[in-house]
């Protein structure tokens, strides 16, 4: 009898033992759980974060996604008046360049021009010279003969015609360079504003790196308007002038 309470109280220790164990293990596994709802908390917070930012990154992408389609709207209709004013000025090109051979020939033949009166004004001071430079011991006749080698000289040399010659040359070219200035020049000053202005409302060729929404950017319809008739009444008036004809001949050619 005595051996069996005696294994009884050895089981009961046991037991107790394994219980106290057990008490220990849910005392760890509750520590572990409050840590681990502790850190889900923490988790949760970041994750409802991470949503609302998801969110946030969704509509700025649809914003800019809208705003990029707005781009892509403006950029076509850009391109075509862009287009269209390439054009312009490639047509322009070939009168700029006729210009410019104009102001280069005139430039030499204004050359021409003072050479060509320089040389007048020393055949008239030598005409000056045979008749101030009269000698006293000349008789009638000498003077008679030297004033027919004047006359035949100044008749040989067409000093009235050459002098009016260059009036109309000099008329000519005060004429074209009025046309260059007030038709030509500003027609063309008028084509490289319009470019200008339209390469700077053309928007970044990379689509990824431009989204302004381009509002309000082509300026107001009515001044748009006008600066459209401005610049027909250029092109109309310049189509009224007729081209003027260049003088080629040189004065020295009538010597």
């Amino acid at each position: 009898m005595g051996d069996i309470k005696k294994q009884i109280i050895e089981d009961l220790d046991k037991i107790d033992k394994q219980v106290q164990g057990i008490h220990v293990q849910v005392d760890d596994a509750l520590s572990a759980a409050q840590v681990l709802q502790t850190t889900v908390a923490s988790y949760s917070e970041e994750i409802k974060k991470l949503k609302e930012d998801v969110i946030k990154q969704i509509e700025e992408t649809e914003a800019l996604s809208k705003k990029q389609d707005e781009e892509d709207v403006f950029y076509s209709q850009v391109k075509s008046d862009f287009k269209s004013s390439s054009d312009a000025l490639e047509a322009v090109r070939p009168q700029t360049n006729s210009l410019l051979e104009i102001g280069k020939r005139t430039s030499t033949e204004v050359a021409q021009l003072d050479r060509d009166i320089e040389a007048l004004l020393n055949k008239m001071k030598k005409l000056k010279d045979k008749i101030t430079n009269t000698s006293p011991e000349e008789t009638f006749e000498d003077g008679a003969v030297r004033f027919k080698e004047i006359k035949e000289e100044a008749e040989r040399m067409r000093i009235d015609e050459r002098i009016e010659y260059l009036r109309k040359i000099n008329r000519s070219r005060v004429n074209e360079m009025v046309y260059m200035r007030d038709y030509e020049l500003k027609e063309f000053a008028a084509n490289t504003k319009h470019l200008t202005r339209i390469l700077d409302l053309l928007p970044l060729l990379n689509h990824q790196r431009c989204f302004y929404s381009g509002k309000n950017i082509e300026g107001n319809r009515r001044r748009k308007k006008r600066s459209l008739d401005d610049n027909s009444t250029v092109d109309d008036a310049s189509l009224d002038l007729p081209p003027l004809e260049l003088g080629t001949t040189s004065v020295l050619s009538l010597l």
